[in-house]
């Protein structure tokens, strides 16, 4: 029996059917038989030129149909299509992108026959070709990702990789963390040395080791504390050096001894939990906005750890108004020179730092009581009062019509069904800013998570799959549960299945992109949107589809139950939840040409 597909593609639907074939009597036996309107043939005849939005409805019900062939053991498929697609100007570029779901490109241009995931490395071969006096074995690799990574080395001489290997390690660990990039040529891969090889050179230890520490100058450090102990109202702005240092519960015994409150800068990883008595929230005056008030008002921000980078408006107002002293610490130069726009600038490890204001208390130096710090903590009550209420009639009134969640409703619901022990992913535009307010409003209210995950404003969109998957792999026992707007990263979805990392996706399903398209809708003339329409995707049908647990969730009432069952199935799960699109107060800010926002 063999088992045949045929797709025909009309100027205004596009039709699939599956069958077997008997080899002997050539009879078929229908399998599936679909069709869908997709409009291709829509405006050629005005245009000469299949339009993009026909491209993009065909092109992405052939990728469904090509899913559905693959996942039956389709043999062989037969695709036809309109003249339309003969005549059009652009019909190379339709014919890749129906090849392409199929496994391969077409047969021109510099992507032939090249599979969609292997597009980089086609990029990387055509550029070679296209400099043919440059030998490939040539390719400076180092060089190449030096500018990616904190040191770039290439191992020539076997001799040296324990050396390079120790080196790499201590330059990764050190100062500020990050990645080292060591190319080791293919010779001495698959060749042999002996273990102890180049021990006779110095360093004669080579085992991983605490990474060296700045000590602050005294010099420098004392007329930073007389200022700091002089101000009336401080606040500390913690950032990832206090976590690369393992310094969080030295950040919150400075902040509770002396009551100077303590705000996050908007990255992916908290400092201390939202439910912490001294965290206030974001330094973000778009989505935690008492911290406008905190920055009008306060007299000396201490930022430690921290990078003056857009994000925090690289020092400048409205952010830090010129009322304040602005003092950077820092435990490595890299992030000093990032940070020379502060009034005050200091190299020192977090520790350190903080273990020197403390001593401040010790020596009756400190003078700050608590009033400060409440003030802080009443604007933090006042604000979730106000949010919890604004956002109540929205909520009543999709429960009483039978409308779709607010996504603000949809984050907070979703950490309701979570524990201490649980950690918390969440990824997108709107569908991120909404789970940042709503992890302090639940943190208000007593809410405990072991952990919480993000890809930081505006940062690094799409990487909620991998930063699930990264934190299940370290705790097995722990829950993980992932809120995105969309379902980026399969390939990591693939792996929390074949490593058996269970992970649960909650999709706030708007039906599009909707924090581009609110922008182009205020930033276009027209006000109209692009491009940012999806179908409507059945997401948990695809966790099914691989063996996990899926569930649709049309309304609220159905999220709570929904989620408690995807985390008891022990599976790789997605709730699929139909959300409606919000405008963030972050996504709005940057679109409005009144409220000047703190990232532009």
């Amino acid at each position: 029996m063999t088992r045949v597909a045929a797709i025909d593609c009309g100027t205004n639907s596009i039709r699939l059917l599956i069958a077997d074939i008997d080899p002997e009597s050539g009879s078929l036996t229908d399998l599936v038989r679909r069709m869908e309107i997709v409009r291709l043939g829509e405006g050629v005849d005005r245009t000469g030129r299949i339009g993009e939005q026909g491209m993009a409805r065909t092109l992405a019900m052939t990728a469904e149909y090509a899913r559905t062939c693959s996942d039956l053991g389709v043999d062989r498929v037969r695709f036809v299509a309109t003249s339309a697609s003969r005549d059009a100007a652009n019909r190379d570029e339709f014919v890749d992108g129906v090849r392409t779901p199929f496994g391969k490109a077409g047969s021109k241009g510099v992507y032939a026959q090249t599979r969609a995931d292997d597009l980089v490395i086609a990029c990387i071969r055509e550029l070679v070709r296209r400099n043919p006096s440059l030998p490939p074995e040539r390719v400076d690799d180092v060089a190449i990702a030096a500018p990616l990574t904190k040191h770039s080395i290439g191992i020539t001489d076997g001799t040296r990789i324990s050396e390079c290997v120790d080196r790499a390690w201590k330059i990764a660990t050190s100062g500020y963390p990050g990645p080292v990039h060591i190319s080791l040529p293919v010779d001495i891969m698959f060749s042999s040395f002996d273990e102890d090889v180049g021990r006779d050179e110095r360093p004669y230890v080579r085992t991983a080791t605490m990474p060296p520490r700045a000590w602050p100058d005294p010099g420098a450090l004392e007329p930073l504390l007389a200022l700091i102990a002089a101000a009336k109202r401080p606040i500390i702005i913690g950032g990832h050096g206090v976590w690369w240092s393992g310094n969080e519960r030295k950040l919150e015994a400075t902040a509770k001894a002396l009551n100077i409150p303590v705000f996050n800068i908007p990255y992916h990883q908290k400092l201390l939990g939202e439910d912490n008595q001294a965290y206030m929230g974001l330094a973000d005056i778009h989505q935690y906005q008492p911290s406008r008030q905190a920055l009008e008002a306060c007299d000396v921000v201490i930022m430690v750890g921290g990078r003056l980078d857009n994000q925090m408006n690289f020092g400048n107002a409205p952010l830090f108004p010129d009322t304040l002293q602005l003092v950077c610490v820092n435990g490595s130069f890299e992030e000093l020179e990032m940070n020379r726009s502060a009034d005050h600038v200091l190299l020192s490890d977090p520790g350190a730092f903080f273990d020197a204001l403390l001593a401040l208390q010790a020596r009756g130096a400190w003078t700050l009581d608590r009033h400060w710090f409440d003030t802080n903590r009443t604007w933090r009550g006042e604000w979730v009062a106000k949010t919890l209420a604004d956002l109540a009639p929205d909520t009543e009134g999709a429960a009483k019509t039978g409308g779709k969640m607010h996504p603000l409703q949809l984050s907070l619901d979703v950490q309701a069904a979570m524990g201490e022990k649980d950690w918390l992913v969440f990824d997108g535009g709107n569908t991120h800013f909404w789970s940042e307010i709503a992890v302090n409003l639940a943190g208000w209210g007593g809410q405990k998570l072991a952990g919480i995950l993000h890809p930081g404003t505006f940062s690094m969109l799409g990487v909620g799959v991998s930063m699930a998957v990264a934190a299940k792999n370290p705790h097995p026992d722990a829950t993980v549960v992932l809120i995105s707007a969309f379902l980026s990263g399969g390939l990591s979805i693939e792996a929390a299945f074949q490593e058996n990392l269970p992970i649960v996706v909650v999709i706030d399903n708007n039906g599009g992109l909707d924090c581009i398209s609110q922008q182009q809708e205020r930033l276009f003339a027209n006000g109209k949107h692009f491009a940012t329409d999806f179908r409507d995707i059945p997401f948990h049908t695809m966790f099914e589809g691989m063996g996990g647990h899926g569930e649709l969730v049309e309304r609220r009432e159905q999220l709570g139950p929904a989620i408690r069952r995807a985390i008891a199935s022990g599976k790789t799960a997605c709730v699929n939840v139909k959300a409606k699109g919000v405008i963030s107060p972050i996504v709005l800010a940057t679109t409005s040409k009144r409220d000047k926002a703190s990232i532009e």
